[in-house]
């Protein structure tokens, strides 16, 4: 009878393909600072070194250490202080300098005024921060009320167009950061 015949048997199922091994975890490497993430704070310590570490206490309490420049609180260790200052320059949103009474008459020991010295580190900051498309904002402290650009150097004389804001002592210091701050926060990014 040809309805009793049996079926061929199905070939065996093929073997499942080989698994292949997990891959090995990526490294986690810490991304550089974002472009416009950073405040940069230029300042003569033999002017202003007392109201600026304030100034940076008030900066850091409100936005973090990781997103404010101050070279003594930044800089690491025997490394160039040239090329950490030019790096970070390249991450910053926006800078202060911090000006006060002889920010512009500080000299060296042959009398001649550090400003007029194109390697001043002071200098090269403004200079640096000036060349960059953020805004630069003049810090006056210790009763200095204004910039005279005759007083500085061709290359950072814009410095003295800078709409700027006065930091004054207690009573009036935490509202006059508030004011920065509140400034700041429109060019930080989170």
């Amino acid at each position: 009878m040809a309805g009793d015949a049996k079926a061929a048997p199905s070939p065996p199922a093929a073997p499942p393909p080989p698994v292949a091994p997990p891959a090995p975890a990526k490294k986690t490497v810490e991304a550089p600072p974002q472009t416009g993430s950073r405040v940069f704070i230029s300042y003569r310590r033999s002017d202003s070194i007392d109201i600026t570490g304030r100034i940076y206490d008030k900066l850091v309490s409100r936005f973090g250490a990781d997103k404010i420049f101050k070279d003594v609180d930044t800089l690491e260790l025997g490394m160039s202080f040239t090329d950490q200052i030019h790096a970070y320059l390249k991450t910053c949103s926006a800078g202060l300098v911090i000006v006060g009474p002889s920010w512009t008459h500080v000299s060296l020991e042959d009398g001649t005024r550090r400003l007029e010295h194109p390697s001043d580190y002071v200098r090269t900051e403004v200079r640096e921060l000036l060349k960059l498309t953020i805004p630069v904002i003049p810090v006056f402290v210790g009763g200095r009320e204004v910039l005279d650009d005759a007083d500085l150097p061709e290359d950072i004389r814009q410095l003295a167009y800078r709409h700027g804001i006065k930091v004054r002592p207690d009573p009036d210091f935490h509202n006059d950061m508030d004011v920065i701050c509140r400034t700041l926060s429109r060019y930080l990014a989170d």
